[in-house]
């Protein structure tokens, strides 16, 4: 899992609170910016995906991801969503 921005990282107590141990068997990675993480996840052959209402989307029950190739989510700030500089490299 990585973590972006503004996003709490372990160890957190509110993280703890609710995770239930995922925080000592999840792996994760945290990165300042979403964008250096879309770069490294491109370099490691994953398709994006931004989960976002945007000009373009589909509807999300009529998603269906090609299971040959890795992907990876990306969902955004709960008040203003995926940013409109990470949707830029979504759609690279």
């Amino acid at each position: 899992m990585y973590l972006c921005g503004i996003t709490a990282t372990p160890p957190n107590r509110e993280i703890s609170k609710s995770a239930l141990g995922a925080t000592e068997s999840v792996k994760w990675q945290y990165f300042a910016e979403t964008g250096m993480a879309i770069d490294q996840l491109r370099e490691q052959g994953y398709k994006i995906i931004a989960v976002e209402q945007a000009a373009g989307s589909i509807v999300l029950e009529d998603f269906e991801p090609d299971l040959s190739m890795p992907f990876a989510l990306i969902f955004g700030n709960e008040v203003t969503g995926v940013s409109d500089e990470v949707m830029e490299k979504v759609f690279y």
